[in-house]
């Protein structure tokens, strides 16, 4: 299918992005990963304030997004540090610190955090030690092993590994699976994680797919469209981003420049660069625009 090739050449671009924040070493999500094992230990720590990601379930207090952990890393390395020292057997403090390694780009002190997790059976440090090796980040690339450390994480409910397994199963090259991809997408999305539910979307959409369209016959943009507005109302950037491209050209609903714009401001509010790219141009070719409002 011609159009469809055509199609997946133009979002490459957004693909990349989407990989970037999916293959993040976590994310907000409302699924959990594992039964913490601190279940006696209820104390917040500014180790949890700064690091305790809500998408770890040995999570203390509210939990901290990802990016909010990334603005902080410093901090919370040293919190951590701090709080490892008074309890140095607790797997979240040590599963805290490596996230915040790997955001200040210390990965081989990450890596000796998260093995030690790891060995205490922390399903995030699991994935965290997949996306360095995925990323050859303090270690060489090494897909196979890193999809061996997704999947003991996501055979604990880990649903942040089971959405980098689909992306693993998804890449050109040995080993591609698209049918597993959206097998371990949904099994993301089904428990409420939001990534998930945009990574389903996604490759309904075409997007997602590095290889030929003989690899991927399940296209259907109005199915995406169900799932990515779902994303999109939890949050997602990215899913409001690619609602704004779906208006703009049509797929699954009607062409509306204007319904376009809109999607595209959302997902700038909410952080999303590449959509603030998006509407820039769109609203620079269309003056007066009702989505350009200020432009």
């Amino acid at each position: 299918m011609p159009a469809r090739k055509q199609l997946g050449q133009n979002h490459r671009m957004a693909l990349l992005m989407v990989m970037a924040v999916v293959a993040s070493l976590s994310a907000p999500s409302t699924g959990r990963a594992q039964q913490s094992t601190d279940a006696g230990d209820v104390q917040v720590t500014e180790c949890d304030r700064l690091a305790g990601l809500t998408s770890d379930a040995d999570h203390v207090g509210d939990g901290v997004s990802v990016q909010d952990l990334a603005a902080h890393a410093a901090a919370a390395a040293e919190a951590c540090v701090r709080a490892l020292k008074a309890e140095p057997n607790t797997r979240r403090f040590m599963t805290n610190l490596g996230l915040a390694l790997s955001h200040l780009d210390r990965p081989a002190e990450a890596m000796d955090m998260f093995r030690r997790a790891a060995d205490l059976g922390s399903s995030t440090a699991m994935n965290g030690i997949g996306v360095l090796h995925a990323n050859g980040k303090g270690v060489p690339v090494d897909r196979q092993l890193a999809m061996d450390w997704f999947l003991k994480a996501a055979d604990l409910g880990n649903p942040r590994a089971m959405v980098n397994l689909g992306i693993s199963y998804s890449k050109r090259g040995p080993g591609k699976d698209m049918a597993q991809a959206m097998r371990w997408f949904r099994k993301a999305a089904d428990s409420g994680d939001r990534d998930g539910i945009l990574h389903v979307g996604l490759l309904y959409h075409g997007v997602g797919n590095f290889g030929d369209d003989d690899d991927w016959n399940d296209l259907d943009d109005k199915e995406a469209l169900k799932w990515i507005s779902k994303a999109a109302d939890m949050g997602s950037s990215e899913a409001m981003y690619q609602l704004g491209r779906a208006h703009l050209y049509g797929h699954g609903v009607k062409k509306s420049a204007a319904e376009a714009a809109t999607w595209f401001q959302k997902a700038t509010d909410a952080g999303n660069d590449g959509a603030k790219v998006w509407l820039e141009s769109l609203c620079e070719w269309n003056k007066g625009l009702a989505g350009c409002k200020g432009k």
